[in-house]
């Protein structure tokens, strides 16, 4: 996701970019704007020529960049995995190793210095305790130095971990990190933390078509088969949760927004650069979400269509439970549903 993400910001900045969304202030969504009863309903996307419901196509990767609405061109995407405990946190059977990060900006790679890092071995958050996280049980912390490493972090080899970079006001926007976590990353013994800064927070929703509101969250990351493959076809959907994170019966879907100022899932181009007429993930895989109501947790599911464009099967790829912040980033890697989340949405 860093790559991708700093060829867009880099596009911006160098006015060669453009990304369309529909008119100057609308977007269009499947049902123009009333919240849709149930997600499975919303699982599909409105043709941009004729205006009428159109299906997803069948998931695949290793294809070549295709227009929506063309039949997948790559090899079928690989789901064996969904419902393994292994699948997204693999069992903790390796010693355990020295971790040492590096602190280093989303948008330029410089090291940054002086932010509390919370390092979470288990891939999990505690519930916030007044805005912040506490780092007691599975969580270990430090802080950068002047090169951006911190000092190292004890995880079993090849784990999956979570981490929280602290917000702290610098000199400029450019220097000033926001809350920032990311899930799902391996563990190794040289690893990146990215921290990203207030100047590229304000851009990153502009180059998705979005006009972005304070105090709201962004989500971004790639979503992938059970060998690390990106996939094509695949839709986002966001969750706030209810008091019980073990059921969906309680919980609030995030519609598509009818205004840019509004919440809005967007894809890339399979180049790695955002399409505003690009209506599910393509080839990399990539989905970014803006203007997110800040919730405490979220859950983002992934979708597809097990069926055909005739017969439509809608269901769940992935589904991974995440924190938010109110102007910070979360990215987040989502792969089959393992067996140890909860409170997705029900099979049919």
């Amino acid at each position: 996701m860093k790559t991708c993400m700093k060829l867009m910001i880099v596009g911006t900045l160098g006015g060669a970019l453009l990304v369309g969304c529909g008119g100057d202030d609308d977007v269009v969504v499947p049902d123009g704007g009333t919240a849709l009863v149930g997600v499975r309903e919303s699982i599909f996307y409105i043709d941009e020529d004729t205006s009428a419901r159109a299906e997803l196509p069948t998931p695949d990767i290793n294809g070549e960049v295709s227009m929506p609405g063309t039949p997948p061109n790559g090899d079928g995407a690989d789901r064996a995995c969904a419902l393994a405990a292994t699948n997204i946190r693999p069992v903790e059977t390796t010693p355990d190793i020295a971790v040492v990060m590096t602190v280093a900006d989303f948008q330029t790679d410089a090291p940054v210095d002086n932010v509390r890092v919370q390092f979470y071995r288990d891939n999990l958050f505690p519930d916030p305790v007044g805005g912040t996280f506490l780092c007691e049980a599975g969580c270990q912390m430090g802080t950068s130095g002047p090169d951006g490493t911190v000092s190292p972090f004890m995880d079993s080899s090849d784990s999956w971990y979570a981490y929280f970079i602290k917000g702290r006001m610098g000199p400029t926007s450019a220097t000033t990190p926001v809350d920032t976590a990311q899930y799902n990353e391996a563990a190794g013994a040289a690893v990146t933390g990215n921290s990203v800064s207030a100047s590229t927070l304000a851009v990153i929703p502009t180059v998705l078509g979005l006009m972005r509101q304070s105090g709201t969250a962004l989500v971004a990351g790639t979503f992938y088969d059970c060998n690390d493959r990106p996939v094509r076809g695949l839709v986002v959907r966001l969750f706030a949760e209810g008091a019980d994170n073990t059921v969906a019966t309680d919980d609030t879907f995030i519609p598509e927004g009818t205004r840019r100022d509004q919440p809005g899932y967007r894809y890339f181009n399979g180049s790695s650069f955002p399409s505003g007429g690009q209506p599910y993930t393509n080839i990399d895989g990539l989905f970014a979400a803006g203007n997110i109501p800040v919730a405490a947790p979220i859950r983002i599911e992934a979708w597809y269509n097990a069926g055909t464009a005739a017969a439509p099967d809608p269901q769940l790829w992935g589904c991974e439970r995440i924190r938010v912040f109110p102007d910070g980033v979360t990215i987040v890697n989502v792969r089959p549903t393992r067996s140890d989340i909860t409170g997705c949405t029900p099979a049919p």
